[in-house]
């Protein structure tokens, strides 16, 4: 994965650095504001997914929602410098583009760092690109598993549909391993997971209770 990561960055930076000495390639006045306000506006948006996570409790719904609005912040910003008009309204925002444009640089030095460098950028790779796995869902909840690193344990979210967000109404470390079960009393949600037992039989290894509020099935 360090080669392959390495040969990315390599050839990136040779694009990016013939598109800049090749003006001919370079985007036009209006396709480099257009560039800037797609980075700004998807900027924006991150911000305010993780105000409404950190505050709330609240993700955009879908898996890949907030993960678009990062690429789509972060590789126009990479890009501005290199590709664009150089239209700037200051000092401070062309320095803050020539910033952005070293980030492959800084993830490129890290993977010189032994176990740790590679432990950093392969965990924002899984944590950017490969979103968690819905393991059960129905009409009130949805439980998903994910990983936030590549040496950390699974973690469970149990969901609740919220328009067009999710709520994140409780959440740990997964025992999930083969199959889930839940059941429903009242505003309560049992929650069981399963995994195979030394004889080969399911059983459960560990339950949550959660109250989800109004249901819209009982079971």
């Amino acid at each position: 994965m360090i080669l392959f990561l390495g040969v990315v960055f390599i050839v990136f930076y040779i694009f990016a650095f013939f598109v800049r000495k090749n003006k001919d390639y370079n985007l036009g006045i209006k396709s480099s504001l257009v560039l800037k306000k797609v980075h700004y506006v998807s900027l924006f948006l991150c911000v305010a997914a993780i105000v409404l996570y950190t505050a709330f409790g609240l993700m955009f719904y879908g898996s890949w929602t907030a993960r678009v609005f990062i690429i789509a912040a972060f590789f126009p910003g990479v890009l501005y410098h290199f590709v664009s008009a150089k239209v700037y309204a200051n000092k401070v925002e062309k320095i803050y583009f020539m910033v952005l444009s070293f980030i492959p640089t800084a993830f490129l030095l890290l993977l010189l760092i032994p176990f740790l460098g590679f432990v950093i950028v392969a965990s924002l790779w899984l944590m950017l690109f490969i979103p968690g796995e819905k393991v059960y869902q129905d009409d009130n909840i949805i439980v998903q598993v994910n990983s936030k690193g590549v040496l950390s344990a699974k973690q469970f979210e149990v969901l609740k549909r919220r328009y067009i967000f999710d709520e994140v109404i409780s959440s740990g470390r997964s025992s999930y391993n083969d199959s889930i079960n839940v059941r429903y009393d009242q505003n309560e949600a049992s929650i069981y997971f399963y995994g195979l037992g030394e004889d080969g039989a399911l059983e459960a290894s560990d339950s949550l209770k959660v109250d989800i509020g109004k249901t819209n099935i009982n079971n």
